[in-house]
C-alpha cells in the first residue's frame, strides 16, 4: 500500500492513532484536514464524536455523530 499524505484516509489514520496518544486538539485537526480533503468520508466525523465526547464538549459530538450518521446513510444507498 501507498502512503498518500494528501489522503483523506491518510489523516483519518493518523487522527486515530493520535487519539490513542490521548493527543486530542491534533487528532481533531487531522479529522477536520481528512473532511477538507473528502466531506463526504463518513469516518471523520465519527473520529470527531469520539475525541468531543472524551473532551466534554457534547455540542461538537452530537454535530459531528450526525454529519457521521447522514454520511453513513447515503453510502448504504
Amino acid at each position: 500500500m501507498k502512503i498518500e499524505p494528501d489522503s483523506p484516509y491518510w489523516y483519518y489514520g493518523i487522527g486515530n492513532a493520535l487519539v490513542n496518544l490521548e493527543r486530542y486538539e491534533e487528532a481533531l485537526e487531522a479529522f477536520q484536514k481528512a473532511i477538507e480533503l473528502n466531506p463526504n468520508y463518513a469516518l471523520p466525523y465519527h473520529g470527531i464524536w469520539r475525541v468531543c465526547k472524551m473532551i466534554g464538549h457534547e455540542d461538537e459530538a452530537k454535530t459531528a455523530y450526525e454529519n457521521y450518521l447522514n454520511l453513513k446513510e447515503k453510502e448504504e444507498r
